[in-house]
């Protein structure tokens, strides 16, 4: 893969990473004018919102990907994922709102149950914008996705800095409604972005038991591999208060740049691995592995390293309120997550070539140290060590997918490769003199 020759793409990726770059600058304002307990709060309602958009995208979306580069058979997979999308969302959401009353008293939290209020609506505003984008990413369509986020983040960014300018008092239900105005300015713009993308039929000869055959196991194995991302701060509010939960929050919450970025990795690189393994393209496919994996790991390792050495304290300290000062040490020990991160790239690859039992067990080992640390740090209670849960999963799946690909031979994978960013780097920055060079 000639990273030039997809300039565009990754200038429109890059461009939307950096407005979530900014929001979340301007989400560490509204997190300074949150009381820490309703930033915990407000966390868990996005972190349920989100985990039942992973199971949907996992059995309804990704089939859009994984079967929708074949035309024949483009319309009739959109339909079928649009019913499955809807019909899942809507009824996890009811689910949770059902059952409210017995998840605040099993947390220990009174205030879950009016939290939980607002999931279904939120649910039901997130499925325009979920549902297209996975058609904009089919066709990598960035430019689309990035206005998509605008509207999404711009409208949220705008009602935040007006509450801060303005001296009101960002309630818990402020917050949430905020999100709401945000999820709902995002579907509206990205339905009319994709309205020539909107085609249904039954033509086409792919059965629902093909799709479910894909999306069954590879929904199972997602489910487990976002549980660490997502309900880690539900399954710590087991064993810790919410005040500790909401400073755990706010350090996960920084943490998320790093997420961001690797979301745009992964959104890249997916439907090019789905495509170079149709194609049995093996070396195209362990270009594009390489290069993305090295670039960044090597770019997490660079921005850790300034985090850490201070600037990450400076943040917290200019950007957040005293009460959010000790998050500082959650913020340190959850950067270490930064160094495996980058590996998660490789779930997508392997999902790519249809390995998905083998997926599955490398999640599910990964998951049973996540569980282990979870159940001793809460046992031990010593709240300074809750980023360690998270850590220890990524660290488990870097280790076990990386020793899989390579023995597997789906993509020949050396320890060497992690580092090849430096070299290509290097040749690239050369031909470009050179080229100059020639040009006088």
């Amino acid at each position: 893969m000639k990273i030039q020759y997809h300039l565009s793409k990754i200038s429109w990726t890059v461009a939307d990473k950096l407005i979530f770059v900014v929001y979340g600058f301007v989400f560490l304002i509204q997190i300074s004018m949150l009381k820490v307990s309703d930033l915990a709060l407000f966390n868990m309602l996005i972190a349920m919102n989100t985990w039942i958009f992973v199971i949907s995208d996992s059995y309804a979306l990704q089939s859009i990907i994984q079967f929708g580069f074949d035309i024949n058979n483009r319309e009739r997979v959109n339909l079928y994922s649009l019913i499955l999308h809807i019909s899942i969302v809507g009824g996890l959401s009811f689910l949770i709102y059902s059952f409210s009353d017995f998840t605040a008293i099993l947390l220990n939290e009174p205030r879950l149950e009016g939290i939980i209020d607002f999931l279904p609506i939120l649910s039901l505003l997130m499925v325009p914008r979920t549902y297209t984008s996975k058609l904009m990413l089919r066709d990598h369509s960035m430019r689309k996705i990035f206005i998509m986020d605008f509207f999404f983040l711009g409208v949220m960014s705008f009602r935040i800095l007006e509450a801060k300018l303005s001296g009101l008092d960002m309630t818990l239900e402020y917050a949430v409604n905020i999100y709401l105005q945000g999820a709902a300015a995002s579907s509206l713009s990205a339905i009319f972005l994709s309205l020539k993308q909107l085609k249904f039929s039954l033509k086409g000869d792919i059965s629902f038991r093909k799709i479910n055959s894909f999306s069954m196991p590879f929904t199972m194995t997602n489910a487990i591999n976002t549980i660490p991302k997502y309900l880690d701060i539900v399954i710590l509010k087991i064993f810790f208060p919410l005040e500790q939960i909401g400073l755990y929050a706010a350090a996960k919450s920084l943490f998320k740049f790093f997420e961001e970025g690797m979301h745009g990795v992964n959104g890249l690189l997916y439907p090019a691995a789905v495509r170079a393994v149709f194609n049995k393209d093996k070396e195209a496919l362990y270009s594009m592995v390489s290069k993305a994996l090295s670039f960044t790991l090597l770019g997490f390792m660079f921005v850790s390293i300034v985090l850490v050495s201070g600037f990450g304290e400076l943040l917290i300290s200019r950007l957040m309120k005293s009460n959010f000062l000790d998050a500082v040490g959650y913020f340190n020990l959850i950067l270490l997550a930064g160094l495996f991160l980058p590996f998660n790239l490789l779930y997508f690859v392997i999902t790519a070539s249809e390995k998905y039992a083998d997926l599955l067990k490398i999640v599910i080992k990964s998951f049973i140290f996540f569980i282990i640390s979870f159940v001793v740090i809460g046992i031990s209670g010593i709240s300074k060590l809750m980023p360690l849960g998270y850590v220890s999963f990524y660290l488990a799946f870097a280790v076990m997918s990386f020793y899989y690909v390579k023995k597997t031979d789906i993509i020949d994978l050396k320890f060497a490769d992690l580092f090849r960013a430096v070299n290509d780097s290097m040749k690239f920055i050369s031909m470009r003199f050179l080229d100059k060079a020639r040009g006088n």
